[in-house]
Formats: structure tokens, sequence, C-alpha cells
């Protein structure tokens, strides 16, 4: 039921805002995990963007094998 409401077909920008909301929520957990270190807050910054870049590319990398590599959208990716 990933699309019950149609939203990413009729809003063009919802998937852009899921990816942002959800890449967003993650690196705010792995930064409050790491206050916990005691590191420097431009330490703190790399490291939870850093976090971020890797896991939403292994996220975009994972959506290409399940969902788009045999369908019709891979015209369109």
């Amino acid at each position: 039921m990933r699309n019950a409401f149609d939203l990413y077909d009729s809003i063009s920008w919802w998937d852009d805002v899921n990816h942002y909301v959800n890449w967003a929520i993650l690196i705010g957990a792995f930064g409050l995990f790491l206050l916990r270190l005691r590191l420097g807050r431009w330490v703190i910054f790399g490291l939870a963007v850093g976090f971020g870049a890797t896991t939403a590319i292994l996220w975009e990398i994972g959506e290409y094998f399940a969902f788009i590599r045999h369908s019709a959208e891979l015209t369109t990716a």
C-alpha cells in the first residue's frame, strides 16, 4: 500500500518530500546518538550528514532493485 492515496502519481514532488523527511529524521536521530560521544559540533554534523548520505544512496540502490529494475518505470528512472 505504498501509493494507497495515489500521491506519488498525482503530486510530482511527493517522493522528494518523503525522501527528505526520512533523511532528516535519520540524521537527527544519529546526531542525537553522537551527542553522547562528546565530539565537536562540526564533527557531529559531518558524521550525521555523511551517515545520512550513505544510507540515502543505499536506499536508492535498494529501490532500484526492488521496484524499478524490471518495471515500466525504468524508461523514466
